[in-house]
């Protein structure tokens, strides 16, 4: 990779920033502003008992990590089943600074389109790169695309990135990143590579999507309704 260090670190930050304003439809709930303290509690905005009751769960099983900053996590598991929240929030002085990082980073994006995307920053892929990520066991290093889908009656913005089953929201000042699931376990792969991992890992998400976007919309709502 031309261009300093060859991280994936790296990769994912240029992905960030190399994303371009795009016109994303509205939906029907009302703008509202929210205090920029609620970015340091966002186990106070998705809360044990909210997930226990819209996935009728026992609360008491539930085990919560300490929340990080803006992001906070809950996991359960058991009888071949698990359950994943993590939910990330960033508050902004206005609106309008949501509405664009909200719209600059869910744009859908082919493969040679996010290649182009990383050109235009001096990044490329060679084969130094690849001979490094061979020797780790994982897939030659090279753009992927990603793909977003708009969901309706949320708030003033809610996309839905189908690639990795995870929810963004935009709400007059405040942006919430959900990732979240209740179903069966992933199958771990025969042979426990970081390639094998990856791509059972894909499978899963791949093979739950519906169940994903029906899930963290359902504890979307829940959360806006209770701020």
């Amino acid at each position: 990779m031309r261009m300093g260090t060859p991280t994936r670190f790296l990769f994912a930050l240029v992905y960030v920033f190399a994303l371009s304003l795009i016109s994303v439809d509205t939906a029907v709930a009302a703008s509202k502003s929210y205090d920029v303290a609620l970015e340091s509690q966002p186990c106070d905005i998705v809360t044990a008992d909210m997930i226990a009751t819209t996935y009728q769960v026992p609360v008491k099983q539930l085990k919560q990590s300490e929340p990080v900053e803006s992001l906070c996590a809950y996991e359960m598991t058991g009888n071949g089943r698990i359950l994943n929240v993590k939910v990330s929030v960033a508050v902004f002085d206005i609106n309008k600074s949501a509405e664009d990082a909200f719209i600059s980073s869910t744009r859908s994006m082919t493969a040679q389109e996010m290649a182009e995307k990383l050109n235009e920053f001096g990044i490329e892929f060679d084969e130094e790169d690849r001979q490094f990520a061979r020797e780790l066991g994982l897939p030659d290093p090279q753009p992927t695309g990603v793909q977003f889908e708009d969901v309706k009656g949320i708030a003033d913005q809610a996309r839905f990135q189908t690639d990795e089953g995870v929810l963004h929201v935009q709400h007059g000042n405040l942006l919430m990143k959900l990732d979240a699931f209740y179903g069966p376990s992933m199958k771990k792969p025969d042979t426990l590579t970081l390639a094998a991992l990856e791509e059972a890992t894909s499978r899963w998400k791949q093979d739950s999507i519906d169940e994903r976007r029906e899930q963290s919309t359902a504890l979307a709502k829940a959360a806006l309704d209770a701020l």
